[in-house]
């Protein structure tokens, strides 16, 4: 249960985001299972953003995944949108 109780906080949190920061017109969800993994996808079309500014949001959400044995990555280039990818194992670790 606890996957799926991060999972709504984690799309919660890049939903918000999405709306406070990316000036997008279109973002895109995708939910799937591989591998015995939990995939999160949310892209935007929005305006990105430079790395390495304030990213605290970004940091609580690696952090989730981290505790469940997953990882965050992150990609995006100012003016190109940003696709933020959550994964973590259904059981036992994420395959890297």
């Amino acid at each position: 249960m606890e996957v799926a109780d991060q999972l709504v906080v984690v799309l919660g949190e890049a939903l918000t985001n999405v709306g406070r920061h990316a000036s997008a017109r279109d973002v895109a969800v995708e939910l799937r299972v591989d591998r015995d993994a939990v995939v999160l996808e949310v892209a935007d079309d929005g305006v990105g953003f430079e790395r390495g500014g304030h990213e605290s949001g970004l940091r609580n959400l690696a952090s989730r995944a981290e505790r469940l044995g997953g990882l965050l990555t992150v990609e995006t280039e100012e003016g190109t949108g940003t696709r933020l990818r959550w994964t973590v194992p259904v059981d036992g670790p994420v395959q890297r």
